[in-house]
């Protein structure tokens, strides 16, 4: 199966190349057409660099429509969820929906490879390309890939803002552009143990009950949407460049908690509050991980190492900056 896969690829031609720094480490992206190119390296768009010298990761990105032909053979189910999963000592591989996707890392040569039937992709794809790859890829360099969003300022450090989907995480952190606070993250960041967080995405997914109460994101909108999509698209590097933070210093954890209350505030809370929060969402977005048990403790160590606060959200969102910030305030 590896084999063929590795064959379709060396088959196709990149002509695309996009390149962008992420923490530390040059990634350079080879597309088959300009049409993925356009769509799967926007939200590297506020890391972006020229695609000149050595790349320490390179991913071959191309479809079937690019080079003709079909999708590598089918591949077998597992734990009865119609995907498919195989960690090897060097190579990793996964398809959530084989015969659309597919990811491939060879650590051996540092070379990742996603294939998908069509260059109609999914939305969650256009706003969070190539999870699998970068996941694996990263862990080995010591980083984390969790579930959550951050803020801050370099000089108060961040909070990180956990929580399951629809419990205000991604809407917290773009409230804050509409504020002194800078935004990391609104869905997946990378972290260490140590509490150092850096970008990885500069796009927001947002659905209509929430973005008419974000008005101000308009001019981010994604120039490209497929009927399918079930929410809005937008890259802050289009209109927030300025406000979107590279790395920051994690100070506190906060879990999100919305309310009908008009007020917002911050109540401390245990730890291990915090962790049932990021842990189980984390580890079911990276249900392909090499390694889940080095990735449990490493979640383990982050919110066992910051005061931890249960962040309730109150209807009046103008609130939510300044509270936030005043708690980084007492952290710092």
């Amino acid at each position: 199966m590896t084999s063929d896969l590795l064959a379709r690829s060396r088959a196709a031609t990149y002509p695309c190349h996009r390149q962008f720094k992420l923490a530390g480490k040059h990634i350079r992206l080879a597309f088959a057409s300009e049409a993925l190119a356009t769509k799967l390296f926007a939200a590297f768009g506020h890391l972006a660099e020229p695609a000149e010298g050595k790349a320490d990761l390179t991913i071959h990105v191309w479809d079937s429509a690019s080079i003709g032909g079909s999708a590598p053979p089918p591949l077998p189910a597992f734990d009865g969820n119609q995907a498919w999963l195989m960690n090897g000592e060097q190579i990793s591989a996964f398809s959530a929906a084989p015969g659309e996707q597919f990811y491939l890392l060879d650590l051996t040569t540092d070379t990742g490879y996603f294939w998908s039937a069509s260059s109609n992709l999914p939305q969650p794809e256009c706003g969070s390309p190539f999870i699998p790859i970068l996941h694996w890829w990263l862990q080995e360099q010591g980083w984390m890939f969790i579930h959550a969003a951050a803020v801050g300022t370099p000089e108060l450090g961040a909070a990180v803002v956990v929580g399951r989907g629809g419990r205000g995480k991604s809407s917290t952190a773009l409230s804050c552009l509409d504020s002194s606070l800078l935004y990391l993250s609104d869905d997946y960041c990378l972290a260490r143990s140590d509490g150092r967080l850096h970008t990885l995405y500069c796009s927001a997914k947002v659905g209509n009950a929430s973005l008419a109460h974000l008005p101000f994101l308009e001019p981010a909108r994604s120039p490209f949407t497929e009927p399918e999509w079930e929410k809005h698209l937008f890259f802050l590097d289009r209109a927030f460049k300025a406000q979107l933070a590279i790395e920051l210093q994690a100070r506190c954890i906060l879990l999100a908690n919305v309310t009908r209350e008009v007020d917002t505030w911050a109540e401390p809370i245990r730890p291990a509050l915090a962790l049932t929060a990021l842990a189980p969402s984390t580890l079911l977005q990276l249900r392909f991980s090499r390694e889940a048990d080095a990735l449990l403790a490493g979640m383990r160590a982050l919110t066992e190492s910051l005061p931890c606060f249960t962040l309730h959200l109150g209807t009046n969102r103008k609130q939510i900056p300044r509270v936030i910030e005043r708690t980084l305030q007492q952290c710092a």
